[in-house]
């Protein structure tokens, strides 16, 4: 959630969409898609619901809609 603070205070300063986007890819995606690799494929459904929204709310700052914590997980887990 701090992360997100600092991807909102950045929102805040008309930082370009491009800029932002990058940050929230290498700071606040990184982080929680670290987890999806941790987990695997035992995570619970009941466990993806805290992820998701953290990233419905990077999604509304940055103004478009972001891949769900489930479908990334799916792609990386058959990336293997």
């Amino acid at each position: 959630m701090s992360r997100l603070y600092f991807l909102r205070k950045l929102r805040s300063f008309n930082v370009g969409s491009r800029m932002l986007e990058i940050f929230y890819q290498s700071v606040v995606a990184s982080a929680i898609f670290f987890a999806a690799v941790c987990w695997g494929s035992s995570i619970r459904a009941s466990d993806t619901n805290r992820p998701d929204k953290i990233i419905k709310k990077a999604g509304s700052v940055l103004g478009f809609r972001l891949e769900s914590f489930e479908t990334v997980v799916e792609r990386r887990m058959n990336a293997e």
